[in-house]
């Protein structure tokens, strides 16, 4: 899979979420909407992270990080509460260091294949960040209360502006020109929501493309990015690591107004 295919799916998966936070907004179930769609992402990812890496035990590793994202969305659609999350990353944690224990083939590159794993857990407990900024106000006030939706819609299209850049402009200067169109894109559509406005817009535009240039560029030089499924792991990586960005700007968006 080519650079621009990369991008096309972290594209694709981004404006999903931006679509279904909007339908979910209309229908009042933007935060089991959003955690279906990110429960898909989490399945893919951990099918091809540790095929990205290129680590042994691969299956062991690939349901320790799907399990631990699964937790992660159902604490965040339950609890309503990102505080709790800590609590799935350390039992990811321990459950990495389970595998290894359980592993019959004399543990070969047993300090990289736990750092990877441990790697991919953190980036999916990330990614119940975007369940939170709606979960946080509640189900019943998410209609009524238009951050939620803002903030899910100024990440999503920021991310999306930050692939459009990186496959348009040359190589050479893709970096600089997908997070300034991130930058541009966020600042724009919090402008157009009042909710969000216009600074934490720029703050998230340029955090999310930031994450995404490093991130593409970065795994870009793996070898298995070339193949189907570690591909889209590395492509769906910036989308669910940028879930914590999009919660912190939306967090301290509603501590100010309170």
């Amino acid at each position: 899979m080519t650079a621009p295919m990369r991008g096309g799916v972290t594209a694709a998966a981004s404006a999903t979420l931006a679509l279904t936070a909007f339908i979910g907004h209309e229908n009042n179930a933007q935060g089991i909407t959003i955690a279906a769609i990110l429960a898909v992402a989490v399945a893919f990812f951990a099918a091809g992270w540790p095929r990205l890496l290129g680590i042994p035990a691969q299956r062991g590793a690939s349901s320790v990080i799907a399990l631990s994202g699964f937790g992660a969305l159902v604490i965040a659609v339950t609890t309503h509460q990102f505080r709790l999350l800590p609590i799935v990353l350390a039992a990811g944690v321990v459950a990495s260091f389970v595998h290894q224990m359980l592993r019959t083939d004399g543990r070969p590159r047993l300090v990289e294949s736990v750092s990877a794993t441990v790697t991919g857990v953190i980036v999916v407990t990330l990614g119940a960040g975007w369940v939170t900024v709606v979960t946080r106000y509640g189900e019943t006030d998410a209609l009524n209360h238009p951050l939620p939706m803002a903030m899910i819609l100024v990440g999503a299209c920021s991310l999306t502006g930050a692939t459009i850049g990186s496959i348009v402009f040359p190589r050479a200067v893709s970096a600089y020109f997908a997070t300034l169109l991130a930058t541009g894109i966020g600042t724009g559509v919090g402008w157009i929501f009042p909710s969000v406005g216009w600074l934490p817009g720029l703050i998230t535009g340029f955090s999310v493309g930031v994450l995404y240039t490093g991130m593409h560029i970065l795994f870009g030089m793996f070898p298995a990015s070339r193949r189907v499924r570690p591909a889209i792991a590395a492509a769906l990586l910036p989308v669910l690591a940028s879930g914590i960005v999009v919660y912190i700007v939306a967090r301290a968006i509603a501590t100010v107004e309170v």
